[in-house]
């Protein structure tokens, strides 16, 4: 329950942060967003030639957070929702594995 919450309050921390990272930085530029994205599509490749999985799920989460800032800049809602479900789902794995290796 606890990762559910710290889950939804970064996301719409990171939601609001976006929003004024653009109006600051004015990011309007296509190439300069689509970099970004290819920020999150590189560490998202990435994550997945790792053999630890703890270091896959925490590279993923990074690589959705990076997503859903990409999601924002281009005002796409899908991608926006499915990213912030991958994080609730990284976030329940990576606590059980922690819980796992503790044991």
């Amino acid at each position: 329950m606890c990762i559910r919450k710290i889950s939804f309050f970064c996301i719409c921390s990171l939601y609001f942060i976006c929003i004024n990272f653009v109006s600051v930085f004015g990011i309007t530029n296509r190439y300069m967003v689509h970099i970004i994205g290819y920020i999150a599509l590189l560490l998202n490749t990435f994550s997945m030639t790792m053999k630890n999985l703890l270091y896959l799920r925490v590279v993923s989460l990074i690589a959705n957070l990076i997503y859903i800032f990409y999601g924002i800049l281009l005002g796409v809602p899908p991608m926006i929702v499915g990213c912030a479900l991958a994080i609730l789902i990284h976030s329940y794995r990576i606590f059980k594995l922690q819980k796992e290796k503790k044991q």
